[in-house]
């Protein structure tokens, strides 16, 4: 389950980010996780809930969401949901196989904080 370690990576980002403002408490942050890559969007929400306590980020809200991506089929020119098998992806038409590019990242989108004041 990398959730856990995907999941501390976003809260060493958002600890660092806050620590940036004096007598800030994150109030929200929005994650993006890319169709591949290969996180269950649930299991991280359970991980960064369960290592959020006592932490800037606990009590806030978060949202992760599931991006699409903006793969093309090189043999057949489609853009289709394409399926990821052994880090590679692999169109369901004809069968065409590349290496995953977009699609793959994760990233804080937005966080919002309440009552920041800039201690940078």
């Amino acid at each position: 389950m990398h959730e856990i370690y995907v999941a501390s990576e976003i809260l060493k980002e958002v600890q660092n980010q806050a620590s940036r403002y004096a007598n800030s408490r994150v109030t929200h942050v929005r994650i993006l996780v890319g169709t591949y890559a290969a996180v269950d969007l649930s299991s991280l929400m359970f991980a960064l809930e369960a290592i959020s306590l006592g932490s800037p980020l606990e009590g806030a809200k978060v949202d992760i969401e599931g991006g699409a991506s903006d793969i093309v089929c090189e043999k057949c020119g489609r853009t289709p949901t394409l399926t990821a098998q052994n880090g590679k992806a692999k169109c369901p038409k004809c069968g065409k196989t590349a290496p995953l590019g977009p699609g793959t990242e994760i990233y804080i989108e937005e966080m919002e904080l309440d009552g920041a004041e800039n201690s940078a």
